[in-house]
């Protein structure tokens, strides 16, 4: 009896579980979304394998400053003809007979002085450096648009709300005309009015049930999220904004990934320009073997052979090409520094324009929260004086659209604001700072 009651208890629960129904939802809130990010966005992940391709082209070009070994091993067999020397005057053939040649051995090349390879190696390094700024921007980037997805999400969840009271209220007007006109206190011409706002209403609706759909959706495609799981968005936390004062800009330029880039890329050129000019330095190498010939393999007459030595090359004429990769190398430096000094006005410009639109939205939010006020005033002013018979219902229908406009406003106006600290967190290098 027991198994029996405990067997209905659970078949109950499973049949009101959401999970049964697929219903199931993921929590989320906004500092979890930035934290998660980087290991869940596609575009970050395909980024980073970049970054890693970046780290082994330094590995690889090291290699070109190291020593190189490898055992060689090798069977031929070989005919000789000599020409020229009129060995056959004498009854000397020019042929010789066919002789094989086995030998195993281990071949070194040591490089002592090659600056071309030590170029290419500390170009290798800039290049990682610049893979990571530009990874790291790339991040900050992301992490920006998941905000304001977030945030976008979150206002259309919001205008949804809003919508459906609207609607709500508009049904409820409806039903306060259709007894006022049974009542004969008003003509069917507000009944027709008040039905026209229902409808206008439920339209709303629609369309916001819409932007919910396509805003969570965007959320999701960023944050490599389930399609078809649903989301729970937990509210975002109003902090007390720091006022801003007058901003620092090199140390906001110093916080900014891009320009760090920047700043190493033209370290990397500068590079190149003396890179280009050490192509027209000598180099030396060490070479050598050591091993065993013989005529075949493991026929215990091997005789020991080895070769040491020392090859020095000098670039006399390569076709202008030396001075052409300079000039070359000039005209990247120039143009590298020249976008250094149009990132840092751009920059500026960002932390000057984000922060009047900051200022700009905490004045905002403020005046929407009057009208909203006004608004929830005037509309209950209204529905007194509609049912104490104090007129038709158009004034009625004024302010619920008044009032549904001013809810709106204030809804966008708070939107804005946090989108506002945000995009201002961003461009003064500390996206952190907003959370």
């Amino acid at each position: 009896m027991r198994n029996f009651i405990w067997g209905r208890l659970l078949l109950a629960m499973l049949v009101v579980s959401p999970a049964a129904f697929g219903a199931e939802k993921r929590v989320l809130s906004l500092p979890t979304a930035l934290a998660e990010v980087e290991n869940t966005n596609l575009s970050l992940l395909a980024a980073r394998e970049g970054l890693e391709q970046a780290v082994e082209s330094v590995r690889r070009a090291r290699a070109g400053l190291l020593p190189n070994v490898k055992a060689v091993a090798g069977q031929s067999r070989n005919q000789s003809v000599t020409v020229g020397l009129g060995l056959e005057e004498f009854g000397v053939s020019r042929q010789s007979d066919p002789f094989n040649r086995f030998n195993a051995g281990v071949a070194v090349d040591v490089p002592l002085i090659d600056l071309v390879s030590i170029a290419a190696y500390r170009d290798s390094k800039y290049a990682s450096q610049i893979s990571e700024f530009e990874y790291q921007a790339a991040l900050e980037d992301i992490k920006l648009a998941v905000a304001e997805a977030y945030l976008g999400a979150m206002r259309a969840r919001r205008s949804l709300s809003l919508g459906e009271e609207a609607l709500s209220r508009a049904e409820e007007l409806s039903v306060i005309t259709e007894k006022r006109v049974e009542a004969g206190a008003a003509n069917r011409i507000d009944l027709m009015r008040a039905r026209l706002e229902v409808s206008s209403a439920k339209q709303v609706v629609v369309a916001r049930e819409t932007l919910v759909f396509e805003s969570e959706h965007l959320l999701k495609l960023l944050l490599g999220i389930d399609l078809e799981l649903g989301l729970e968005l937990l509210p975002v936390e109003s902090l007390q904004l720091e006022p801003i004062g007058a901003p620092d800009y090199k140390a906001m330029l110093m916080q900014r990934e891009d320009y760090l880039a920047r700043l190493t890329e033209e370290d990397r050129a500068r590079l190149l320009v003396k890179a280009a000019e050490w192509q027209r330095l000598p180099t030396l190498n060490a070479y050598g073997d050591y091993g065993y010939v013989t005529e075949e393999a493991l026929d215990g007459e091997e005789e020991e052979n080895w070769t040491v030595g020392l090859a020095f090359s000098v670039p006399i004429w390569e076709g202008g090409k030396n001075r052409a990769e300079k000039a070359m190398a000039e005209s990247h430096l120039a143009a590298t520094e020249f976008r250094i000094r149009e990132l840092e006005r751009s920059v500026r410009s960002e932390v000057d324009i984000s922060a009047k639109r900051l200022q700009e939205a905490e004045s905002s939010l403020g005046l929407a929260e009057e009208s909203l006020e006004l608004a929830k005033a005037t509309f209950e002013f209204a529905l007194d004086r509609f049912q104490n018979g104090a007129g038709d219902n158009r004034e009625l229908i004024e302010a619920q659209l008044g009032l549904a406009s001013a809810e709106t406003n204030r809804t966008d106006a708070q939107l804005l604001l946090e989108q506002g600290r945000f995009r201002y967190a961003s461009a003064t290098g500390d996206l952190d700072k907003a959370l």
